[in-house]
């Protein structure tokens, strides 16, 4: 079963990988693939053999420091909420003799505060676009998110995970990887609202454990007031309606109209009200009839909903962890590199050898680790100075595929990037890759990313896109500058399934 940690090693692991040098990284892969392909094991599987296959000691430490420090988070919520929980059962609970303990004002406070918590969680489950317009909602859970990331980083440093150095390289990796809002946005949501039910259960079990350590260990006596005009008959009608889950199950929970006619009770006479006759004075035992009710409502209203909500939030946390995508660029990229043999291209042979004369792994295909089967759709962008038959051959050599269309963008001509990008949204087969092929040397201005991000509304997010680069003067790998400039401006279009990558790969 995949685990959050390992899921934040392999993504930091990618992001440190991204820029490093790509002839390293890929031969590196390689080595560590021939030795895990052809076990017929899941991406996720295949991923995790190849992080531990990694000779970086530093490769397991980013997600163990996060859990470690999520840990702590858990505790220090539960702490404060037992110590909230004991603070508000005791406050409403207290009862010095003069006056009773009102019965709408434990309601209140214990009971209506969390159905407000209760709605706010509603309104956090509604759609990011809608939710960003209402005012405060979600504070709470951006609070506990920077907390988490505030321990784990001065756990680090204290307990001398890291040095200084890898701290910040680190914690940048990190907000990198939470920038991928697209890809773990339910992961994170879950998480935090597992971690905000660590409070509330710890509240409302201090809460229920100082009321039932009160009523047992002292002498209470309960009232019910309000200043609005509210009949007996009206107020024992609401408090049947509040007991309908358990007026089954335990009916001596359920007040009877009797005991709401003999405990009303008048602040400014100082006495309890008994509507029938002129007595002032009601039975001691009656006075504390109410707990059994109040009793629960606050664990059947408070804890009984926290802890079911903790179990779905816990379940829907590692669904969404064992659902995480491993078809994203940079997992694809990884899969690519791990299952296919490093293809060397000299320069001065200026020419792409057949495919049939490289060294292939048998048990591995190009069509397994290429979305859409083995076809593309090919998009020139500028004017390349390359032959049909050249890029064709390219293509084929790079990734197996065999260009379906081949379009033009990034002309003089504006309207020759709005017609390729319909075109494109009118072909049948929407999880055929799109190939963007692109002078290397070049740098990724306004109207590439443009395009992208244009292209993009316009076909399906999960959609592969290859910016391929290409020297079309010496045919040679790129050059690391190069490499480097497009990998940082295309980044931040915060697309995980856009990826950039050599069309010639040649030897270091």
């Amino acid at each position: 079963m995949l685990k959050l940690a390992q899921l934040i090693n392999l993504e930091v692991q990618l992001i440190k990988d991204s820029e490093a040098d790509p002839v390293l990284v890929r031969h590196r892969d390689r080595a560590i693939g021939q030795k895990l392909t052809g076990k017929n094991v899941a991406r996720p599987q295949l991923f995790l053999q190849w992080l531990d296959h990694l000779e970086n000691p530093d490769a397991l430490l980013p997600g163990k420091i996060y859990t470690d420090s999520l840990r702590i988070v858990r505790y220090i919520l539960f702490f404060f909420g037992l110590a909230a929980g004991l603070s508000a059962g005791s406050a409403v609970l207290h009862f010095d003799g003069s006056q009773p303990v009102n019965v709408v004002n434990f309601l209140a406070v214990l009971l209506g505060l969390q159905l407000f918590t209760y709605f706010l969680f509603l309104l956090n489950c509604l759609p990011v676009k809608v939710k960003s317009m209402l005012p405060f909602v979600g504070d709470f859970y951006n609070f506990i998110r920077d907390l988490s990331v505030l321990i784990a980083k001065n756990s680090g440093h204290l307990f001398g995970k890291f040095t200084n150095k890898k701290a910040q390289s680190f914690f940048e990796n990190l907000h990198r990887v939470r920038m991928r809002q697209q890809l773990y946005r339910n992961i994170e949501k879950w998480l935090l609202i597992r971690l905000t039910q660590s409070f509330s259960i710890a509240f409302n079990t201090g809460a229920l454990f100082i009321c039932i350590y009160l009523i047992v260990f002292s002498d209470l006596a309960f009232a019910w007031n309000t200043t609005l005009d509210l009949r007996n008959e009206t107020f024992h009608q609401l408090v049947e309606l509040f007991s309908r889950p358990w007026h089954a199950l335990i009916p001596e929970a359920v007040p009877s109209l009797e005991l709401i006619e003999k405990t009303r009770f008048f602040r400014l006479e100082g006495e309890y009200f008994i509507t029938s006759g002129s007595q002032r004075t009601a039975d001691v035992f009656v006075r504390g009839g109410w707990w059994p009710f109040l009793i629960t409502s606050l664990a059947v209203y408070g804890l009984l909903p926290r802890l079911l909500l903790a179990g779905f939030a816990k379940w829907r946390f590692y669904r969404n962890v064992q659902r995480a995508p491993f078809d994203t660029a940079d997992f694809s990229a990884l899969y690519e590199r791990l299952t296919t043999p490093v293809v060397e291209t000299r320069s001065e042979e200026n020419s792409i050898p057949p495919i049939s004369s490289q060294k292939q792994n048998d048990k591995i295909s190009y069509a397994e680790f290429n979305p859409g089967g083995e076809s593309c759709i090919l998009v020139l962008w500028g004017e390349l100075a390359i032959s049909e038959d050249m890029l064709r051959s390219t293509v084929l050599q790079r990734f197996g595929w065999q260009p379906a269309q081949i379009y033009e963008a990034g002309l003089m001509d504006i309207n020759s990037d709005t017609s390729t990008i319909h075109k494109i949204r009118e072909i049948e087969n929407q999880n055929i890759p799109i190939l963007l092929l692109v002078e290397s040397w070049e740098t990724p201005n306004k109207a590439v990313k443009y395009f992208l991000k244009n292209l993009r509304q316009y076909i399906t997010t999960q959609r592969a896109i290859i910016i391929g680069l290409v020297d079309t003067v010496s045919f040679k790998s790129v050059s690391r500058s190069d490499w480097n400039t497009w990998q940082k401006e295309l980044s931040q279009l915060a697309d995980p399934y856009l990826r950039v990558a050599e069309m010639v790969e040649d030897n270091a």
